[in-house]
Protein backbone atom coordinates (compact mmCIF):
# COMPACT_ATOMS: atom_id res chain seq x y z
CA UNK A 1 0.00 0.00 0.00
CA UNK A 2 1.35 3.17 -1.32
CA UNK A 3 -0.20 6.59 0.41
CA UNK A 4 -0.03 9.48 -1.33
CA UNK A 5 -0.18 12.97 0.19
CA UNK A 6 -1.33 15.68 -1.97
CA UNK A 7 -4.48 18.42 -2.78
CA UNK A 8 -7.63 16.85 -4.01
CA UNK A 9 -7.60 17.41 -7.96
CA UNK A 10 -10.55 19.01 -9.22
CA UNK A 11 -12.52 15.04 -9.75
CA UNK A 12 -12.13 14.30 -6.48
CA UNK A 13 -14.09 16.91 -4.50
CA UNK A 14 -17.02 14.90 -3.70
CA UNK A 15 -14.91 11.98 -2.32
CA UNK A 16 -13.08 14.65 -0.43
CA UNK A 17 -15.87 15.96 1.01
CA UNK A 18 -17.23 12.47 2.16
CA UNK A 19 -14.24 11.60 3.81
CA UNK A 20 -14.61 14.57 5.34
CA UNK A 21 -17.91 14.07 6.38
CA UNK A 22 -17.84 10.44 7.29
CA UNK A 23 -14.76 11.91 9.79
CA UNK A 24 -16.76 13.51 11.89
CA UNK A 25 -19.66 10.87 12.05
CA UNK A 26 -21.92 12.51 9.76
CA UNK A 27 -23.65 9.61 7.50
CA UNK A 28 -24.96 11.17 4.18
CA UNK A 29 -22.04 11.26 1.67
CA UNK A 30 -20.63 14.75 0.22
CA UNK A 31 -22.94 15.93 -3.06
CA UNK A 32 -22.42 18.83 -5.51
CA UNK A 33 -24.79 20.74 -2.95
CA UNK A 34 -22.61 20.44 0.09
CA UNK A 35 -19.41 20.71 -1.69
CA UNK A 36 -21.07 24.45 -3.31
CA UNK A 37 -22.52 25.54 0.41
CA UNK A 38 -18.77 24.91 1.65
CA UNK A 39 -16.72 26.42 -0.93
CA UNK A 40 -18.98 29.84 -0.27
CA UNK A 41 -17.84 29.97 3.23
CA UNK A 42 -14.41 28.53 2.62
CA UNK A 43 -12.70 30.32 -0.01
CA UNK A 44 -8.92 30.58 1.34
CA UNK A 45 -9.08 26.68 2.07
CA UNK A 46 -5.60 24.80 1.70
CA UNK A 47 -6.76 21.48 1.51
CA UNK A 48 -4.60 17.70 1.57
CA UNK A 49 -5.77 14.10 1.10
CA UNK A 50 -4.17 11.19 1.51
CA UNK A 51 -5.18 8.58 -0.89
CA UNK A 52 -4.82 4.69 -1.72
CA UNK A 53 -4.95 4.39 -4.97
CA UNK A 54 -8.52 5.99 -5.59
CA UNK A 55 -9.73 6.29 -2.17
CA UNK A 56 -9.67 9.20 0.09
CA UNK A 57 -7.99 7.72 3.49
CA UNK A 58 -7.22 10.73 5.48
CA UNK A 59 -7.96 14.83 4.91
CA UNK A 60 -6.53 18.43 6.37
CA UNK A 61 -6.44 21.85 5.59
CA UNK A 62 -5.64 25.24 6.74
CA UNK A 63 -7.25 28.96 6.56
CA UNK A 64 -4.56 31.63 6.99
CA UNK A 65 -5.39 34.50 9.65
CA UNK A 66 -3.30 37.17 11.54
CA UNK A 67 -3.06 36.32 15.32
CA UNK A 68 -2.84 39.83 17.16
CA UNK A 69 0.50 40.41 19.34
CA UNK A 70 1.32 42.84 21.74
CA UNK A 71 2.50 46.14 20.64
CA UNK A 72 0.11 45.90 17.47
CA UNK A 73 2.37 43.42 15.88
CA UNK A 74 0.34 40.63 13.74
CA UNK A 75 2.05 37.17 13.33
CA UNK A 76 0.33 34.74 9.98
CA UNK A 77 -0.91 31.88 11.39
CA UNK A 78 -2.36 28.77 10.21
CA UNK A 79 -5.48 27.47 11.41
CA UNK A 80 -6.10 23.81 11.03
CA UNK A 81 -9.14 22.02 10.10
CA UNK A 82 -11.11 19.36 8.24
CA UNK A 83 -8.58 16.67 9.90
CA UNK A 84 -9.75 13.13 9.54
CA UNK A 85 -8.35 9.17 9.47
Amino acid sequence: MTIEYRSPRDNEWLDFGTAISRGFGNHPPADEGSIARWNQFVTSLTAFGAWDDETNVGTAGYLTADTSLPGGNKLPTALVTIVTV
